[in-house]
């Protein structure tokens, strides 16, 4: 039985769901409608934090574009900034910023050079679960969930000290700063799965949720 939700859309895809059980399935999705609204979520209670250790401020100079992959960068940012995941920056820091083209597509994606500021960064050692260890605990399960986060990154809040460090410049646009995590830093992967974890903790052991990011 598998039943498919498209945060996208207001349609329920039941196919893979026996009929005796479709009513009350749309029931269950429709009283937590709130749940996969499709609008960009904030994980309460947590924030990230960047320790740079101390460092000086690093600041890159913008890369030149053409006049049409500046507008696709602006209408981006411009998209980000009304989904309140970024804002105009007065920061010291700045990092580069350019587009490169989706994999099978036309179109592009904005993409920030972290790799001076990932220098700074202290590492995290917290890692994702082996593969093996994941599939070890899933046996003699029933039911299965698969979740896929929209723009799970940007569901992270930023501490108010690490805003600033997150700036990016783009040339003729302007600086920005990320409000939350963005994509590019190195500690990126153990902050969000170390969040997953905590916000999945559920205190029956007849429950079991593996968490990959």
């Amino acid at each position: 039985m598998s039943l498919r939700l498209n945060t996208n859309s207001d349609k329920i895809d039941l196919k893979g769901v026996p009929e005796e059980y479709q009513a009350q399935l749309t029931a269950l999705v429709e009283k937590y409608s709130d749940v996969t609204r499709g609008e960009l979520g904030c994980v309460p209670n947590f924030e990230v934090e960047l320790d740079t250790q101390g460092s000086l401020p690093v600041k890159a100079k913008p890369f030149r574009q053409n006049p049409h992959m500046r507008k696709i960068m602006k209408e981006q940012i411009e998209t980000l900034q009304k989904a309140g995941v970024v804002r105009p920056s007065t920061s010291p820091w700045a990092s580069a910023t350019w587009l490169i083209p989706k994999r099978g597509t036309r179109e592009y994606r904005m993409v920030v050079d972290y790799r001076p500021l990932n220098k700074l960064l202290r590492d995290d050692a917290y890692r994702p679960p082996r593969i093996d260890s994941l599939l070890e605990a899933l046996n003699g399960a029933c039911y299965f969930t698969s979740l896929d986060l929209r723009m799970g990154y940007h569901q992270l809040r930023m501490e108010k000290s690490a805003i600033e460090k997150t700036a990016f410049i783009a040339e003729n646009i302007g600086v920005y700063e990320y409000t939350r995590l963005p994509f590019g830093l190195k500690t990126a992967v153990a902050i969000f799965q170390r969040c997953m974890e905590q916000v999945t903790m559920l205190s029956s052991i007849n429950c079991r949720i593996p968490i990959w990011s």
